[in-house]
Parts: structure tokens; C-alpha cells; sequence
């Protein structure tokens, strides 16, 4: 990977956010009517133009844990630390943070302080939002730099997104997208970049029969051309299929990281985390020139962004 495209991929998620918190659970119809069209101030959140939200702290909690080594214990001692001292914030402030993710980070604490152990598997279906496939972003730069596919390394990856959304299809979820980011790494087009995540997804799945009952909750990415489908076929709730989902077509039915972005943003509801994983794939693909200057400068608390960036390369 080439600085471009680090840089495009983790300022791409940032102001992905960033743009979608002002408008967050605001409906697709009002959006259609009064559509986002950059940075905006306040909203939804009350917050100054360029703040970002929970989506980065999380996703910079990994990023700055993966610097030093890669460390379960170490991963939930940073994103606790984000829950209760405000710690990889825009401002200071945690505003947004969701009721899954908060309670596993209440369990993770008590199980650090208590040697107890760290959670693995989950099989409650409600644990899928898209609270780790917004965060797992940095394992590209992980198996990127150790040659690993992410295929081969999946527990790996259950692991981490399991830390706050133990059920399979969250894993899952979170396996489709790094596989889409490490193929959009290789200089392929966007078609050829898909093509190759649905054979190797599909390869996955055939190897792991035990998944087989999740294998349809990704039927419309895998098995069919999600490109072909029309805006109304396509949901951005929170939940994580929704997510994937919506990233992926907005991706690939635009040609630029400016209409990606503003295109699923104005999808509506979970704005700031569909946003955000949009943004990553556009960054990445696009680099990180391909992001508005104007948008990139407004950012809240670039320093701390800045200085985690800098420290990518003992990843």
C-alpha cells in the first residue's frame, strides 16, 4: 500500500463521519428534500463542523493499539478508556455510543479487572450492529504488512469485532469488507476489486460449512451484482447487513469520493458510520487528494489524528 492510499483510506473514514453527524437519524425523505452537500455545524448532535464521532474514536483506538502490538486486553483498555474519559475524542465528549457497544464495554472492564474472560462468541442475533465493522478498519494495514489473508486469519478478525458485537454475522460482515479494502489495494478496477471479494467470499463460505446458515444474509453482495439495485432496494439502518450493504453500492455506483459519500449519507439514518466505512473505501481507492480540502481542514482534533497516522509504520 502506498501512503495515498493509508492516508486516502483513514481521512476518507474520518470525514465520512464527520460529513454524516449533523444528519444522523434524519429520514431518507427529508434528505431528499434538503440533501447534504458538505460540512455542515451543529444538527443532530449539537456539535461544531468537522467533529467526528464515535465511529473514529473506536476505529483510532485500534489504530493506535496495533502501533504498538496487536493485544486484546490492550485494544479494550483503550476503547474504555474513550467510554469513561473521553479518550480519542473530537472535543472531549463522547455523545454517541451505542447500547450494545456501551454494555460490552461495562462487561469487558469488569472482566479485565477481574481476570475473567474476554468474550468470543455470541449467538444473539441482536448483537449485529455495525458498532465493529465501523472500527476494524486497521486490520487492512495489519494483514496488508504481514502478508496474512484475511480469509486465513478470521478468528483473528472474531476476536476484535467481538470485543463489543459477539454474533458471527457481525465477523462476518467485518471479513467482506477488509477483503473488499485489500482487493481495492491491488490496482484493479472497482468491478474487478468486487468480482474478487464475491469468489473470495464465496470460497469462505464453502470451506466453513458450519456458516452456512449466514452464508444468505449476504446473498444480494455475493451472489448478485448489488450495483444493478435501485436506491429504494437499498437500507442504511445500523444494522450491520444494512451498512455493508449501503457502503458498497454507494462505492461502486459513483465515480468520485465526494459522491460516494454524500450519496449514502443522504441515504439517511446511521449517517455518521455509513459514512464513514463509504469514505474508507472511497479514500482508499481514490486517495487521500481525492478528499475536498475544505472538508479535510475543519476536522476537530487533527493533532491526535496526525500523530496516530505517524505512527502507522510500526504496524
Amino acid at each position: 500500500m502506498d501512503k495515498n492510499q493509508i492516508t486516502g483510506s483513514i481521512y476518507g473514514f474520518i470525514v465520512g463521519d464527520a460529513l454524516g453527524v449533523p444528519v444522523e437519524f434524519c429520514s431518507r425523505s427529508k434528505l431528499s428534500l434538503e440533501p447534504l452537500e458538505g460540512m455542515t455545524s451543529f444538527g443532530t448532535h449539537d456539535q461544531p463542523k468537522g467533529t467526528w464521532s464515535d465511529d473514529t474514536s473506536l476505529m483510532l483506538c485500534l489504530l493506535d493499539s496495533l502501533c504498538s502490538e496487536l493485544d486484546l486486553i490492550d485494544i479494550s483498555k483503550k476503547m474504555i478508556s474513550w467510554m469513561d474519559d473521553s479518550n480519542y475524542t473530537a472535543n472531549g465528549e463522547v455523545f454517541d455510543i451505542g447500547f450494545t457497544t456501551r454494555n460490552s464495554l461495562i462487561y469487558l472492564k469488569n472482566a479485565i479487572q477481574n481476570n475473567l474472560k474476554i468474550p468470543r462468541y455470541s449467538i444473539d442475533e441482536k448483537q449485529n450492529g455495525n458498532g465493529s465493522l465501523m472500527r476494524i478498519l486497521p486490520l487492512l494495514f495489519y494483514f496488508k504488512n504481514s502478508k496474512k489473508k484475511e480469509e486465513d486469519n478470521f478468528d483473528l478478525i472474531n476476536d476484535i469485532s467481538a470485543l463489543t458485537h459477539g454474533h458471527i454475522r457481525s465477523s462476518i460482515s467485518c471479513l467482506t469488507y477488509l477483503i473488499f479494502c485489500n482487493e481495492l489495494t491491488n490496482q484493479l478496477t472497482k468491478s474487478e476489486a468486487y468480482s474478487k471479494l464475491k469468489k473470495r467470499m464465496n470460497d469462505f463460505f464453502n470451506k466453513n460449512q458450519n456458516f452456512t446458515n449466514e452464508r444468505v444474509h449476504f446473498d444480494r453482495i455475493l451472489n448478485h451484482d448489488i450495483t444493478k439495485l435501485n436506491e429504494d432496494s437499498i437500507k442504511s439502518s445500523g444494522y450491520v447487513i444494512h451498512s455493508i450493504e449501503c457502503s458498497i453500492w454507494s462505492f461502486l455506483t459513483t465515480s468520485s469520493y465526494k459522491n460516494a459519500v454524500l450519496k449514502v449519507i443522504n441515504l439517511g439514518e446511521d449517517t455518521d458510520t455509513n459514512g464513514a466505512i463509504t469514505g474508507s473505501l472511497a479514500g482508499l481507492f481514490y486517495g487521500f487528494d481525492s478528499i475536498p480540502n475544505n472538508w479535510t481542514r475543519c476536522l476537530q482534533n487533527k493533532s491526535l489524528i496526525e500523530t496516530i497516522v505517524k505512527n502507522m509504520n510500526r504496524i
